[in-house]
């Protein structure tokens, strides 16, 4: 189903950014090939406001504009937190703005400012993606280790348990299951904590 179709609800970009710093630590754990779409390294939120005119993909025009489609995906990446050359994706001396226009809070996001920044949504990727390479998360059994609690799933690939706490409340997870393991990484920036398992929020235990 096409979730762009409720577009015009209001959007808490704080909690969706939260829950998609866990989201990416389930499928980097998972086995199998890893597909990254442009831009979610980035944290980079879904542009809803773009103008009708600005517009391009089909479906817009098919539907009478009942579906905005993807242009809110496709919006130029910000390299840089300046908005000279549309945030560093086109040269600073191009004339004319980018082929889709980007927010202008979109520097917030520039990929110069979060590669130095070590809690940044880049850093968080490029931590998970080089660990899953290091253990070779990609092959190998997925074993459950809790699979009926109301808001946790956990599950253990080799020696790392990824665990992930999809509710509103912090769930302290068994000794049994954290004894003798550390974080490994965590969705939540300086979280070091192995058994209390944060709001909307995963961790990788080994």
């Amino acid at each position: 189903q096409n979730n762009l179709v409720n577009s015009r609800e209001p959007v808490d970009l704080a909690i969706g950014t939260r829950r998609a710093r866990a989201a990416i630590m389930i499928m980097l754990a998972l086995p199998g090939t890893v597909y990254l779409y442009q831009g979610e390294e980035l944290g980079l939120a879904e542009v809803l406001d773009i103008p009708d005119a600005a517009r391009q993909d089909p479906i817009f025009a098919m539907t009478d504009g009942k579906e905005i489609g993807r242009d809110g995906c496709r919006v130029p990446l910000p390299w840089t937190t300046d908005a000279a050359g549309s945030f560093g994706f086109s040269p600073a001396a191009a004339t004319g703005a980018a082929w889709m226009p980007q927010p202008d809070d979109w520097g917030m996001y520039g990929a110069d400012q979060q590669a130095s920044d070590p809690g940044s949504m880049l850093a968080h990727y490029r931590h998970l993606v080089a660990t899953r390479q290091s253990l070779g998360l990609a092959h190998g059994p997925l074993d459950w280790v809790i699979e009926d609690h109301q808001t946790v799933i956990a599950f253990e690939r080799g020696d790392v348990l990824v665990a992930v706490n999809f509710g509103p409340d912090d769930v302290l997870l068994d000794h049994t299951v954290t004894k003798g393991r550390s974080v490994l990484a965590s969705s939540v920036h300086g979280h070091q904590d192995p058994q209390r398992l944060l709001s909307n929020s995963a961790i990788w235990l080994r």
